[in-house]
């Protein structure tokens, strides 16, 4: 029985090709309605995806735009895990 508990307080694989760079980046996630954002933070980035910390627990749409406010960056973005507050995305080319 312990055994079966460590292995479950054991942290999941990384499985990213790149490792992501720890940021604190303010953004926008387009929710596909005229004039319709929600803020999130950026907390960790790479070329190929981030996680994104929200504000309040919310559904959004599996594809969407993010706008990082500091670059100005306007990335396509598809969601590929979720928890209540955050969510980790792969960008699309």
């Amino acid at each position: 029985m312990a055994l079966a508990l460590e292995a479950a307080l054991e942290p999941a694989p990384d499985r990213r090709k790149k490792r992501r760079r720890r940021t604190f980046y303010k953004g926008e996630i387009d929710i596909g309605v005229p004039g319709g954002y929600m803020e999130c933070v950026c907390t960790d980035l790479s070329d190929q995806g981030a996680r994104l910390d929200l504000l309040q627990p919310a559904i959004l749409p599996n594809r969407f735009k993010l706008r990082l406010i500091k670059s100005g960056a306007v990335k396509q973005a598809r969601t590929v895990w979720r928890a209540e507050k955050c969510i980790g995305v792969v960008f699309e080319a």
